[in-house]
């Protein structure tokens, strides 16, 4: 598993409309020389990370100390033992793994249903997406926020941020029972709309998810992948992710893919719209494990080492080198894996030695939003000898390094597969899997071992769907390759997390 606009009225004409809510705009605190109290949490998090370089490195004595259930969720290891002096093809692996079971309340949601009215939605996929909708919307807590569009030649605002109760409850699940299909697909338009009015969700509600459901591809507005990816991106830093989900075989995996990254969220890939109801209550099922909202990794370099970049994440540069990575919303049982690439400046600096320090941020909802701070240091020792850095590698980290080539190999074959190249896909696929039994292998811890494993038969499943196709007969084999590159799609994007 990887995912005309009509104008509607409520049903129950002449009812009261729907409890809605009018948000006041955030009361800034200026910074200053002193302490001061706010209640905007991107300020406390935006301050902490301002601190220059040379405090940042010695602040964690004096940072809050995590506990229980909270300690050791973030892990953090170079590639290998030894370091090499002056190469930048090296990296740091850093992980975040929160527990299955852990103490957590229940946090409340603001979400934005977005559902692709256009007309190649039409008979059974409006069907199925009004029935999962509404069965969505009840299976959401009195006092969540939520909001309804549909978008298909334009975007139109079906029921505005609404606090559920039982009569609100009603009254949404009816305007979705009346979802029509017909017109084009205005993507932009659909994010644009969905994203400002979950920029409006108060506080209270830290919990901001864009849900979007298409089958088809941007045609009518902006069109281009990146530039639809952007718009989210813009937003990533108010907690708003997006789940992607993609309906049937048409869908535009290039734009899903994106939406879902460059906010964090999820993708999923839907073959039948009778996946989709099934597909939301595990999305509710994960919602409502939130572990953490406003989650971020910041890597502080040790002096004498430099960071070059985080490897398919979006990052931001900080002070003294440092690098934060947003994470947004952490869920129960979820697992979070970084390259950053580095390299050792200081040459004459050998030996066993700090690297970075990688740091956890999070606000911890059982605690009212508390923030919260996890520390490792990577240690390694920096050596001239290049012998060494290869005869000494760290499972982990390596393990975290062959999982994002399968991704981006199984991306390749599902590019060889789209044009017809099938023994390119097949071969490519064949190498990928073969890696990731031997990283299996190698792995030191069992759900490390478990996922290797796991993602290695996937793959190898895949490769048996190229073999399909190539001898599929000649009207059969488009739909059989285009089943087979969202699968692989869906493979590479799972092997990174999303």
């Amino acid at each position: 598993m990887f995912r005309s606009a009509l104008v509607l009225a409520l049903a129950c004409t002449g009812c009261a409309a729907p409890q809605s809510f009018t948000i006041a705009p955030d009361t800034g605190i200026p910074p200053g020389p002193v302490a001061t109290a706010t209640n905007d949490v991107d300020e406390v998090d935006d301050r902490a990370e301002q601190l220059p370089s040379d405090i940042q490195r010695v602040s964690h004595s004096h940072v809050l100390r995590d506990t229980g259930d909270h300690r050791g969720w973030i892990g953090a290891e170079s590639q290998s033992a030894y370091v090499h002096t002056g190469s930048s093809g090296q990296f740091i692996g850093v992980w975040v793994n929160v527990p299955k079971s852990a103490r957590r309340v229940r946090v409340p949601m603001a979400i934005t249903l977005t559902i692709d009215t256009s007309s190649s939605m039409g008979g059974n996929k409006i069907r199925r997406a009004r029935q999962a909708a509404r069965s969505f919307v009840r299976r959401l807590a009195d006092g969540d926020i939520v909001a309804v569009h549909a978008f298909s030649t334009t975007a139109r605002q079906l029921v505005p941020p609404t606090k559920l109760n039982r009569v609100s409850r009603m009254r949404i699940t009816s305007a979705i029972a009346e979802l029509q299909a017909g017109g084009a697909t205005n993507i932009q338009d659909a994010l644009n709309l969905a994203l400002n009015s979950a920029q409006r969700a108060p506080h209270t509600h830290p919990v901001r998810r864009v849900v979007m459901i298409s089958d088809g591809r941007a045609t009518a507005g902006v069109t281009n992948p990146q530039q639809l990816g952007a718009i989210v991106a813009r937003h990533a830093k108010s907690d708003i992710q997006v789940t992607a989900m993609g309906v049937g075989l048409d869908y535009d995996e290039h734009t899903l893919n994106l939406l879902a990254m460059r906010s964090h969220g999820r993708l999923y890939h839907l073959a039948d719209a009778r996946e989709l109801q099934a597909t939301l209550s595990s999305e509710i099922d994960l919602l409502q494990s939130t572990m953490a909202t406003r989650a971020g990794v910041v890597l502080v370099p040790a002096p004498g080492v430099r960071f070059i970049g985080v490897q398919n994440a979006d990052f931001s540069w900080t002070a003294g080198n440092s690098i934060r990575v947003p994470l947004g919303v952490l869920f129960a049982g979820q697992s979070r894996e970084l390259l950053v690439r580095f390299r050792v400046t200081d040459r004459n600096a050998l030996g066993d030695r700090a690297i970075a320090s990688a740091r956890l941020h999070y606000r911890d909802p059982a605690d009212g939003l508390v923030a919260r701070i996890q520390e490792t240091v990577v240690r390694a020792k920096v050596t001239n000898d290049p012998t060494l850095v290869a005869r000494h590698t760290n499972a982990r980290t390596q393990g975290i390094v062959t999982m994002q080539d399968a991704s981006k190999m199984a991306q390749q074959a599902r590019d060889d597969l789209e044009k017809g190249r099938f023994d390119e896909a097949e071969a490519s696929l064949a190498q990928v899997e073969r890696r990731l039994a031997n990283a299996a292998k190698k792995a030191k811890s069992k759900p490390q071992r478990d996922r290797l494993a796991a993602m290695s038969s996937r793959i190898g499943r895949s490769r048996r769907s190229v073999q399909a196709a190539a001898k599929a007969p000649p009207a059969a084999r488009p739909a059989a390759q285009r089943a087979g590159s969202l699968e692989l799609n869906d493979a590479g994007m799972d092997a990174l997390g999303f």
